[in-house]
């Protein structure tokens, strides 16, 4: 619905022949590149892309989701013929 409710004053602006290029159009920004001697390299950056506390963090979550899905079907295993869950 939200498309809709964006896009449809977007079409009329157009089809009234108002130019809404200025305010979706932009530069494109300066990109030096180097020249090298071979041709098919490429330009590399400083690395480190990947954020460490991130990956920990990522990584404690999915230790914990699995300890829990682990818990819970042990819990099922031995309660679940008298809550009829299996």
């Amino acid at each position: 619905m939200i498309r809709i409710g964006t896009t449809f004053p977007l079409v009329a602006l157009f089809w009234l022949g108002l130019d809404l290029a200025p305010l979706v159009a932009q530069e494109w920004p300066e990109y030096f590149v180097e020249p090298r001697s071979d041709p098919h390299s490429m330009l590399r950056g400083p690395g480190f892309y990947l954020s460490m506390t991130k990956l920990i963090l990522t990584a404690v979550t999915v230790l914990f989701w699995v300890r829990t899905a682990d818990w819970v079907h042990r819990d099922t295993a031995i309660y679940g013929e008298r809550t009829k869950l299996v």
